[in-house]
């Protein structure tokens, strides 16, 4: 029984150190695709403002003096400069509430891309005095994690998945984020209207299942509010026909339509998916491992506490 046990540690041990070799490639993995996908959502920002400002508003872009549209270009690039180092942030990182499969939603190809006065699918219908802009930021605040980028875990493969997990979390927050933050400078600007609460649209952005991508232009968000009680200016947005309802598209960056867009992120992303499978098969049998070895500890104690009377 004692051989048992000791077969048992010995296979263990091996798993350890499998776990130590794939902790190293997860790091040196995500490494790289964390650049990438820097400089990626850097291009990709600027690609979705500058549709945006020429093809969905481009009366209020034109109403702007030339050191304003000069400005709002810097702006939006030195936002995106901040947010790449953000990626790495994993104490800013969310619990998941949700699979990562949902960060992998695509645009119908059937569909074509609706100009601004086509009748938008969703409807978000927002009373300024019902929304609390403090709360769309406590899901962040609730809880951090105890992981750091460079620290990551080889001895146990739960941690590291929990370690994967909160790497993911901190690039969707990151992405989310930037998002808003670029939707506030347009909004500054007037591209989007200035007197439209900023709460609404980063509702509408972190609750993406109210909204439509458009269709044929990534990292783009179509969605239609109406505020009851407060006027809003509208004079550079089209309004729907006999509605109160206001039609608004917006930056909403995905990190699966940035995938898409650039060879060496998606190449980043399969890595990832091969070393994720390895790690599911290591977290198998160092369960089953652990099982046997309770099980065998288990047998060895009750044998050596028991007599016969």
């Amino acid at each position: 029984m004692a051989r048992r046990v000791e077969e048992i540690e010995r296979d263990m041990a091996a798993l350890e150190e499998a776990i130590k070799a794939i902790a190293l490639e997860f790091h040196d993995t995500y490494n790289d695709y964390l650049t990438a996908l820097g400089q990626a959502m850097r291009q990709q920002l600027i690609v979705a403002s500058y549709y945006l400002c020429t093809q969905v508003y481009p009366e209020a872009f034109l109403s702007l003096s030339l050191r304003e549209r000069q400005q709002l270009q810097q702006n939006l690039q030195q936002q995106a400069r901040l947010a790449q180092p953000q990626l790495r942030n994993l104490e800013r990182s969310r619990p998941a509430e949700t699979s990562r499969g949902g960060l992998s939603q695509e645009p119908s190809p059937e569909e074509d891309f609706p100009t601004p006065t086509d009748d938008l699918a969703i409807e978000m219908l927002a009373p300024q005095d019902t929304l609390d802009t403090p709360s769309l930021n406590s899901d962040r605040d609730r809880s951090t994690s105890r992981f750091t980028f460079s620290n990551v875990p080889t001895n146990n493969p739960e941690d590291l998945a929990r370690w994967q997990e909160a790497v993911e979390n901190a690039m969707s927050e990151t992405l989310l984020a930037l998002s808003c933050q670029s939707n506030r400078l347009l909004q500054e600007v007037g591209i989007l209207p200035k007197n439209f609460p900023e709460a609404v649209l980063e509702a509408a952005v972190r609750a993406e299942p109210s909204g439509e991508p458009v269709v044929g232009r990534p990292n783009l968000l179509k969605f239609v509010v109406q505020i009851e009680n407060e006027p809003v200016e509208t004079s550079n947005l089209p309004t729907l026909q006999n509605s109160p309802l206001i039609p608004i598209i917006a930056i909403h960056l995905r990190l699966s339509e940035i995938e898409f867009a650039d060879s060496t992120v998606m190449a980043g992303r399969n890595q990832i998916r091969t070393l994720s499978a390895r790690l599911s098969t290591l977290r198998r049998e160092f369960q089953k491992k652990q099982r046997e070895r309770t099980v065998a500890a288990a047998e060895a104690a009750w044998r050596a506490c028991w007599f016969e009377e």
